[in-house]
């Protein structure tokens, strides 16, 4: 089965703290199942901390800032999650669909879009980005 993610994977994608960014997934049939987001999102500080922890040789990094979010139960083919972007950092997401008696999710061609969420106060008078 084929499916689509908006943003698509492999997209890099600059915001805001404070934005939203809404992830779509589109299956080429209607099927049953769940669809989840598979992300790092809104976990910046775990994050940070796991890097430290490595870089000073005292555990390695086990992505404990990774987690699946559900998406609202769609139409079938369609779903679609609005996540708010609450902090600076840099994340990565995938959309996945796990059809009904199955442990073996679907994923969309491609690797993880990447976020890079920038403080609010970096969202105008600068030349960089506007």
């Amino acid at each position: 089965m084929q499916l689509q993610q908006h943003p698509a994977p492999g997209r890099h994608i600059v915001a805001f703290a404070g934005d939203t960014i809404e992830f779509k997934l589109t299956l080429e049939a209607s099927a049953k199942g769940r669809a989840w987001l598979r992300t790092n999102l809104c976990n910046a500080a775990l994050a940070r901390d796991e890097v430290i922890r490595e870089n000073l040789g005292r555990s390695k990094r086990l992505g404990r800032d990774w987690r699946d979010i559900p998406f609202p139960t769609g139409d079938g083919r369609t779903f679609q999650l609005v996540m708010p972007l609450f902090e600076p950092g840099h994340f990565e997401a995938k959309c996945f669909f796990l059809p009904d008696g199955s442990d073996v999710p679907l994923w969309p061609e491609g690797p993880n879009t990447a976020l890079n969420v920038h403080p609010a106060g970096y969202c105008g008078a600068n030349t960089i980005y506007n």
